[in-house]
This record gives C-alpha cells, sequence and structure tokens, in this order.
C-alpha cells in the first residue's frame, strides 16, 4: 500500500465503472506512483498551478470517491484539501495559463524526480516542442484544449497519453 495514499487507490480502480478496461495491474500502480509523486510536488510547490495527466487525474479522481481517507491524506500532506479544477483551460480566456501551468509542471517534475513528466509522450512526436506555450503561440486555430493536445503531443494522444484534463493550485 501506498505511503502518501492511506485508500487501495489500484483495487478502487479495478472496480470502477469510470477506469478504462485494458489497464494492468502494473499500468495502475504506475498511474498510482505518478498520483503519489503529483501530490507529493503540489505539497512542495503550494503557490504553482499543476497540471495532472490523464493516468494521474483518473487516480486523483477515485482518491476523491474515498472522502474521509482523501480528507485525511490531504491534510497530512498539505493542511488544507487539495482542490481540483477538472474544467480548468476550457473557457477561451484559459488556455494560455493551462500551457503555461503545464510548463511549468513538466520543469517542476524534471528537477524533483529527474524523469520526464510525459515519459515518452513527447519524444514519439517528429518535432519535439520544448514547451507547451510556445508551442501554443505559434498560432494554431483549434479549440484550446485540441490546440494544447495537437500542439504538444500530436501523435500520442491517439494512444490516450500526453491529455492534461485538469489543474490544480495547491
Amino acid at each position: 500500500m501506498s505511503q502518501v495514499i492511506s485508500v487501495d487507490l489500484v483495487t478502487a480502480a479495478k472496480l470502477s465503472d469510470d477506469v478504462p478496461r485494458g489497464y494492468t495491474d502494473e499500468g495502475l500502480n504506475t498511474a498510482l506512483l505518478q498520483y503519489e509523486k503529483f501530490l507529493m510536488l503540489a505539497a512542495k510547490n503550494r503557490s504553482e498551478r499543476l497540471v495532472p495527466t490523464k493516468e494521474i487525474d483518473m487516480m486523483w479522481h477515485l482518491h476523491m470517491l474515498h472522502p474521509r481517507a482523501y480528507y485525511n491524506d490531504c491534510m497530512d500532506l498539505f493542511g488544507d484539501i487539495l482542490d481540483h479544477n477538472g474544467g480548468y483551460g476550457l473557457r477561451p480566456d484559459e488556455p494560455e495559463g493551462l500551457a503555461v501551468a503545464s510548463d511549468v509542471t513538466m520543469k517542476l517534475w524534471e528537477q524533483e524526480f529527474d524523469e520526464s513528466y510525459l515519459g515518452d509522450t513527447v519524444s514519439c512526436r517528429a518535432g519535439k516542442v520544448t514547451d507547451v506555450a510556445s508551442c501554443m503561440a505559434d498560432g494554431e486555430t483549434l479549440s484550446p484544449v485540441k490546440q494544447l493536445a495537437s500542439c504538444a503531443f500530436a501523435s500520442c494522444l491517439s494512444e490516450g497519453q500526453g491529455n492534461f484534463p485538469g489543474v490544480i493550485r495547491a
């Protein structure tokens, strides 16, 4: 069981109708580890907006479905409840902020854990993008969420990777 989370989210994922089928035990354990790292990063960088990946967000939602455990775990880590804004980036005035928060998250993750936040996701695109904000500034005319996704993670999205569904402020 996790050192950061007091509920078994791997079992919760296996029992959930909201978790896509096809996740292996290894995949769920990896998602849990990423979520734990995300929480620790948020605790260490409380003034920053951080953006979860699709897998981290999935585990986050599962965690919130266990309100007592979520409350206790948040109080232990943050001294407060970690709020979740799953719709951030969808309004016309938010995409740039989402792109900047995505870049901040990726940079902090790499500094803290000495690994890429998105694993091999970014490198699977032919012309590697160094940051989301500058890519979005290139003037694509897609919707904000599709623009962020296609700009940074193009071919990887078809595999369900590189998705930033929400943002938090710790």
